[in-house]
């Protein structure tokens, strides 16, 4: 179920809930290859569209989803202000995304 889908110029968060037998890393693997397959089918671009590799992921609980969805939601709001919340965008040197380690 996704919850909220975000927009920023490096990176695309979003809030959902996968079941606990999903590989995570099958999940974005095909969430990022359906996604260019039809971006690049439908954009007819000159240079192909690519994601970049690696991913980083949080998970959180029921209680937290609402400030999730809003960080979500006024995420370019925060980088406006150079404002970041750590727990949900913080990377850790050698990580290959948020909150490895």
């Amino acid at each position: 179920f996704i919850y909220e889908v975000g927009g920023i110029d490096d990176h695309l968060p979003l809030a959902v809930r996968i079941s606990p037998s999903l590989k995570l890393s099958d999940w974005i693997g095909e969430l990022n290859g359906s996604s260019a397959h039809y971006l690049n089918r439908h954009l007819r671009r000159r240079i192909p569209f690519a994601w970049q590799r690696g991913y980083g992921a949080v998970s959180f609980g029921k209680k937290d989803l609402p400030f999730v969805v809003d960080y979500i939601r006024r995420q370019k709001e925060h980088h406006r202000r150079a404002g970041t919340f750590d727990r949900l965008e913080r990377i850790s040197p050698g990580s290959t995304g948020p909150n490895h380690g």
